[in-house]
């Protein structure tokens, strides 16, 4: 049975943060059927455990018809297909393509790849992978663009301008090679999905953008491959300030890999070097999804990874440097995450406090406890609750949700995407659950503070900017990319919460490393900041 923290773990880690808490707890709404989102996941279980059918599935959110507002797109299994959404008036969503893959689907990546102003599709699988083109609001199967097109398991994928070029390039995590020849057992004797480790691992890929709206895979060239992990998790940024983008892996039950960005198609791995290959005790953990945000305040971009039940989810924070550390216990969210498998993550200002909040989707990889194979209930054995964390002074968190949907609702959790959909200044969640119906959120949190919401314009590509917000004093720092969470990509501006603070000037630090700033004129909007029409600071910095 699925493990709830609505009971003794819930108030002893209440208890434990009484002394500097937040007093608001978490109100997001299931608003599914008000809003016409009627997609169910199709995991195809056949009683023979086919380790794919508990993996999927990831969610994208973005405009594909660039009318203004955000739209959904639902990853399928066992279907093999992708399904759009389009929110066709505010808070309505209508079903209006299905995208077909050439697999068991996984993940999608958002990104404009031939530079036409519309956002493209690559779709991971179990197959070969489906790379498909907007036509002004139509999709177009451009996957023979490329170049090298395998069939493999792969899983998340972020789109990154590698080389500076203005285009972007693309890394794509590889998983495993399934096998029906193998066959897991529970302590209790009973048939179950094998761990990654029974399995021979299917590397990673980095493609080079060919500006013909197709791919080259420079993997090997780049110095990756020799390292070959079981990946899950993908995101990208500049994570040293040299201007260059750079990638991080999380790797299921193997240590996690950091790859510098060494200029000239070179990358170098430094996970272990920069604390964030394995937990505080040097052991490798099971990662599956990655946030990214600046969880103490401190104006360095840290990162959290979801794990397996029994362990705990990671938080890898900086302490005074740009290197990190695993800083998971001192900030409460250690043993609240233990009974849980967490997939899809972000961070988050909930309730616009100026504080990080973290919302996590767990669903179930193995069974616990005894049962019949063959009267096996997919949602009673593989469900749980979702987490929502509150996000408290100095980078430490305590459970946030208190009569939530969100945090209330069963089910095999997997993709995760915040943004504000339906346009009223706070973020929502959309979940996609394995094997089940999907969920959208609306975010009802009383609010205690401003809000500002930055959309980027580049010509080129905004992937991996980095905004900074500036008072008198005080400063908010965030990240632009499109990748993160598990198997999921979202398309949207850069959203803070400003709690009491007031700000009157936005740095980005553009993917290339190029640094301008903006006036702020009016909080509780968005604003939109474009390309060449700021001034111009020198150097890679924002200061």
């Amino acid at each position: 049975m699925p493990i709830s923290l609505c009971g003794s773990v819930r108030i002893a880690v209440f208890l434990a943060g009484a002394a500097s808490m937040s007093t608001s707890y978490s109100e997001y709404v299931d608003v599914t059927d008000a809003w016409g989102l009627d997609y169910v996941h199709k995991a195809g279980f056949s009683h023979q455990f086919k380790l794919p059918e508990i993996m999927g599935s990831g969610v994208a959110v973005f405009d594909y018809d660039a009318d203004g507002d955000l739209d959904v797109l639902f990853v399928g299994g066992a279907d093999r297909s992708a399904v759009l959404f389009a929110q066709t008036e505010s808070r309505q969503f209508d079903r209006v393509v299905s995208l077909q893959l050439d697999g068991f689907g996984m993940g999608v990546a958002v990104g404009d790849v031939d530079r036409d102003g519309d956002p493209d599709l690559y779709i991971t699988t179990t197959g070969s992978d489906r790379l498909y083109l907007n036509a002004g609001g139509s999709f177009v199967d451009a996957s023979d663009r490329l170049k090298a097109n395998p069939e493999r398991w792969t899983t998340s994928a972020a789109f990154c301008d590698v080389d500076s070029d203005g285009w972007l390039d693309l890394y794509v995590a590889g998983y495993v090679v399934p096998s029906s020849h193998q066959s897991c057992r529970t302590g209790y004797g009973q048939r179950d999905y094998c761990p990654p480790n029974v399995y021979t691992p299917v590397a990673d890929v980095l493609y080079r953008n060919d500006r013909k709206g197709g791919f080259e895979d420079i993997t090997e060239r780049a110095g990756m491959a020799s390292t070959t992990y079981p990946g899950l998790g993908v995101v990208c940024q500049d994570m040293n300030g040299d201007g260059a983008m750079d990638f991080y892996v999380a790797n299921d039950s193997t240590p996690n890999m950091l790859w510098l960005n060494q200029g000239k198609g070179k990358f170098v791995e430094r996970g272990l070097q920069w604390g964030v290959a394995t937990n505080l005790f040097g052991r490798a953990e099971a990662g599956m999804g990655i946030a990214q945000g600046d969880t103490n305040g401190d104006g360095v971009i840290d990162l959290f990874v979801t794990h397996i039940d029994q362990e705990s989810n990671t938080l890898y924070a900086s302490r005074g440097s740009r290197h990190l550390m695993d800083m998971t216990i001192p900030s409460g969210l250690a043993a609240p995450s233990i009974p849980f498998t967490g997939f899809g993550v972000a961070m988050l200002d909930v309730e616009h406090d100026g504080l990080i909040d973290i919302a996590i989707a767990n669903g179930a990889v193995r069974r616990a406890g005894i049962g019949h194979a063959q009267q096996l209930d997919w949602l009673q054995t593989y469900g749980q609750t979702n987490l929502l964390f509150t996000g408290l002074s100095g980078g430490r968190f305590r459970i946030g949700c208190d009569s939530d949907d969100f945090c209330d609702d069963q089910g095999v959790g997997r993709g995760l995407v915040v943004a504000d959909i339906d346009r009223d200044g706070d973020l929502d969640l959309v979940v996609a659950n394995a094997g089940g119906r999907a969920r959208i959120y609306a975010n009802e949190v009383p609010k205690v503070g401003h809000w500002l919401q930055v959309r980027l314009k580049d010509t080129h590509s905004a992937s991996g900017a980095r905004v900074t917000l500036r008072g008198s004093g005080h400063a908010r720092v965030a990240i632009q990319t499109s990748a993160g969470s598990y198997l999921s990509s979202v398309l949207a501006p850069v959203h803070f919460g400003l709690g009491g603070m007031v700000y009157d000037i936005v740095y980005v630090t553009w993917a290339d490393g190029a640094v301008e700033r903006y006036p702020i004129v009016g909080l509780d909007r968005i604003v939109t900041v474009r390309r060449g029409e700021g001034l111009k600071d020198k150097g890679t910095k924002d200061g």
